[in-house]
Formats: C-alpha cells, sequence, structure tokens
C-alpha cells in the first residue's frame, strides 16, 4: 500500500493602501483582498472571517470566491481578520500577512488593523452668568465677573487635549479639571483682561482639531476723567463739577461724566439730575 499524504499551503492577504506603520488607516478604509494559494496537490477552499475587536469572531467562515475575496470595512475601530484554507480534512491558517510589498507576522493566525478616519469633535462654551454683551462681529463678549471655558470632546480613539490661555497677548498658566465626563474639562478664569483660549483634541490616529475663543473680563470700575455741567440755555458757562458745587445756575443745568474704562474705552453721558 502506498499513503499519499497532501500538504496545504496557506493563502495569503494583501491589503492595499496601508500607511507606513501599517497601523492607522486615517484618510481610507483598506481595500482587502484575500488571495487563494496555487495548489496542484488537493482541491483547496480557502475563508476568512471579519469582525471588529470587543465584538464575537463569527462562527462560520466567508468562503473566498471570484466575486466574495475582498471584505469591506464601512465604520472606523479596530478589526480582525482571520484567513485560513482548507482541503483533505487539512487546515492551514495564514500566520504572515503582506501589505505594501512588507510582510507582518499575525498573532494566533488574526491579522489585526485600525481605521479612524474622523478627527475628535471638539465644542469650546463661555459660561452665561456674567456676561454683560454677547460676541459682536471682531468683538468678543464682555464679563463683569468669572468666565467658566467648557471643552466637550468626543472620538472613538480619543487621545488628550493640549490648552492654551493669553491674557493681553501673553500666555498664562491656568488649571483645568475634568467636566461632566472623561472628554469634558472646565477651567474658570477671573482677572480683568483680554483673553482667547485654544483647546486642541487628538486621537490616536494623529487627527487634531482645534477651537479657539475670545473674551474680555472687566471687573473693575470706570476711571472717572471729568464731570462738567451747563446751564441749558448757555453754550457757554462749561464748569468742572467743583466748580458746580459752588455755581449758582439760573437756568436748567446739564451735567457730562466722562470716565474711561477697560482697554482705555472712554464713555461720555449726560446725567438729567445732580444731587450735592
Amino acid at each position: 500500500k502506498v499513503k499519499v499524504q497532501h500538504t496545504v499551503a496557506a493563502a495569503t492577504l494583501t491589503v492595499d493602501k496601508a500607511p507606513n506603520s501599517g497601523e492607522w488607516y486615517k484618510d481610507t478604509a483598506p481595500s482587502i483582498e484575500v488571495a487563494a494559494p496555487t495548489t496542484s496537490e488537493a482541491p483547496a477552499k480557502t475563508y476568512y472571517t471579519l469582525w471588529k475587536q470587543g465584538e464575537t469572531e463569527p462562527t462560520n467562515g466567508m468562503e473566498l470566491t471570484d466575486s466574495n475575496k475582498n471584505p469591506s470595512v464601512k465604520d472606523d475601530g479596530i478589526y480582525q481578520l482571520k484567513v485560513w484554507t482548507e482541503a483533505a480534512g487539512t487546515t492551514a491558517y495564514t500566520d504572515s500577512y503582506k501589505i505594501d510589498e512588507k510582510t507582518y507576522q499575525a498573532a494566533d493566525h488574526v491579522f489585526t488593523f485600525k481605521v479612524d478616519r474622523k478627527a475628535p469633535t471638539n465644542e469650546v462654551s463661555l459660561s452665561d452668568r456674567d456676561r454683560v454683551s454677547e460676541a459682536s462681529g471682531s468683538a468678543p463678549a464682555l464679563y463683569n465677573g468669572d468666565v467658566i471655558v467648557t471643552a466637550n470632546m468626543s472620538d472613538l480613539f480619543f487621545a488628550g487635549y493640549t490648552a492654551t490661555v493669553k491674557k493681553d497677548g501673553t500666555e498664562v498658566e491656568t488649571s483645568w479639571s475634568v467636566g461632566t465626563n472623561s472628554n469634558s474639562v472646565q477651567a474658570t478664569v477671573k482677572e480683568t483682561g483680554s483673553y482667547e483660549v485654544t483647546i486642541t483634541a487628538k486621537d490616536q490616529a494623529g487627527h487634531t482639531t482645534e477651537q479657539t475663543v475670545s473674551f474680555n473680563i472687566d471687573s473693575t470700575v470706570p476711571d472717572i476723567t471729568a464731570v462738567t455741567a451747563k446751564e441749558t440755555d448757555h453754550t457757554e458757562n462749561l464748569i468742572s463739577f467743583l466748580q458746580a458745587i459752588t455755581h449758582l445756575f439760573k437756568n436748567d443745568v446739564t451735567v457730562t461724566v466722562t470716565a474711561t474704562d477697560l482697554n482705555g474705552v472712554n464713555y461720555s453721558s449726560g446725567l438729567d439730575k445732580l444731587y450735592w
């Protein structure tokens, strides 16, 4: 009797458009093609399973055919792919995967690749309390008290953030704390000044999203620079407030107060009544 033992070569896997690192697909989903081995020793069939990490591997593999040789990936995530060939009762698993002419060894016959084509979401907001005026055009929002800056970030593979706070053009150290969730941070800004806050969210694939908000805090009273008074029926007799105290007016009096506020802004307003 003559015993004939068939040997089966494992299938090969080709993944196109892979990054140089062979880890993250950042721009497009990978184009996967499973290629069956060529063998004349025995009729062979090639199967594969493809599943997302954290999910259960499919019980039955998909048989490789001419119309079914390209597993597709639609969503971002970490994926696992297993390929094997069966013939004459023998199973040969694929341990080596070829990507962009480079060969990678799979752990336990499973090839792992990562897809992340989306940048993190990053929403930065300012508290409503103590807001005197909304931002308008190039003018930032104005506050007369503390401002709470909140950044809400989200990504399937969130990897942290960086934050810079500039006061009057100079970067200042600011303490940030965890907000309502692990991807949310908050900081409280208190001192009078003009502020620019920039938050940059990052993910493991290297995507970043940057958001910048500007606002002014003015918690100081204006500096009064002049108080003048004049009679309504006269264009002359414009005298200082101290002079008005000892001056006897014959007609109605208009009092004007001039003050300088934050950033050197001048204000001038009339008063209906004068008391002393």
